[in-house]
């Protein structure tokens, strides 16, 4: 018997090992399932939403413009 495993013995403590056996199980509370809205009312969502509405919007001004001046270039020649 090992020196420390005979001073838990003197006070009236042991040791006992791991059983290799058994799964070891989780202490954690199960984990409640979570209602899920899909994003709805999601600040970030519709931030990123608005975002991208700009960029398409933009560039759809863009590309209308483009044209409008290539035309008018073709027409001037």
């Amino acid at each position: 018997m090992s020196p420390t495993r005979l001073g838990y013995k003197e006070l009236g403590l042991e040791l006992v090992e791991h059983l290799q056996d058994q799964p070891c199980k989780s202490q954690r509370p199960p984990v409640v399932d979570e209602k899920k809205d899909e994003g709805v009312g999601d600040p970030i969502k519709i931030l990123l939403e608005e975002a991208l509405e700009r960029q398409r919007n933009n560039a759809t001004q863009g590309r209308h413009i483009y044209f409008q001046q290539l035309l008018w270039k073709c027409h001037t020649l």
